[in-house]
């Protein structure tokens, strides 16, 4: 077992200091960690998230400063679910997709990214330049969408047992 992780762990050395040499910043424990724990989840995470996973590591300066650099220097990229909520992932060249959407559950929070979708063609007002470009879409995820069927339908069954007509 432990053979199988050395190649991953290198793999994962290798790609950050690619990182680091690409974008010419300086590898600090706090960058390293941020990156890590976005590399390791197959969702977005919010800052919460990510404080929650750093344990208390690094000061709120530090974090905050970090997220900025990161994004600034596109190696992540922040997803605006809803006006109070902020989600970071990988930046799409890290991450080797192209440019995508997300899909952000409503019922949960969980955001992961969309790769197979259309890319949409726009026809800009003239002389106009597009910076940037963001597609969220909002719903249920399948599991929320499973646990909701499952409490309806348990729901029905009490009624049922309880000799009463179901609710509408």
């Amino acid at each position: 077992m432990e053979q199988n992780r050395r190649p991953e762990k290198k793999r994962g050395r290798v790609l950050e200091k690619t990182i680091w040499d690409a974008s010419g910043l300086r590898r600090t424990p706090c960058r390293a960690a941020v990156l890590r724990c976005l590399a390791e989840q197959s969702s977005a995470l919010s800052e919460k998230e990510l404080t929650a996973r750093l344990a208390g590591e690094f000061d709120r300066t530090t974090f905050y400063r970090t997220l900025r650099v990161l994004e600034e220097k596109e190696i992540i990229h922040r997803i605006m679910v809803d006006p109070f909520t902020v989600k970071y992932a990988l930046s799409a060249k890290l991450s080797k997709k192209t440019p995508h959407g997300h899909f952000h559950c409503a019922v949960c929070g969980k955001v992961v990214c969309l790769d197979d979708i259309d890319p949409v063609r726009y026809v800009l007002p003239t002389g106009a330049i597009a910076e940037k470009e963001e597609l969220t879409i909002h719903g249920k995820c399948a599991a929320c969408v499973a646990a909701e069927k499952r409490a309806a339908l348990e729901q029905a069954q009490k009624h049922h047992q309880a000799g009463e007509e179901p609710q509408k």
